[in-house]
């Protein structure tokens, strides 16, 4: 049962295609992957990006990995910081 996520980013200053892809995975999801960032490196060189165009016509690059099985946990984790945050947004 492994798990598929896809990403999409866009670059800042004069930072690099892959680097904006590893901020704005670590971005989206609270950093709980961060221990997996050599092998999510790994699927970025293995897996090239689809390239398409913004409505505003800037390119932005969409990378598909595979997390590891052994991840699943921090999967949770973060499903469950994500509905935390959303009973936060709820209550204010």
């Amino acid at each position: 049962n492994n798990r598929w996520s896809g990403f999409v980013g866009s670059c800042e200053n004069d930072e690099q295609i892959m680097d904006t892809a590893i901020r704005e995975f670590h971005e989206e999801t609270a950093k709980i992957f961060e221990k997996y960032t050599p092998f999510i490196i790994n699927q970025l060189e293995r897996n090239p990006p689809f390239m398409d165009k913004s409505s505003s016509g800037k390119n932005v690059y969409i990378y598909v990995i595979e997390l590891p099985v052994d991840c699943q946990e921090y999967i949770k984790d973060f499903i469950n910081c994500l509905l935390f945050s959303l009973r936060i947004l709820l209550l204010h």
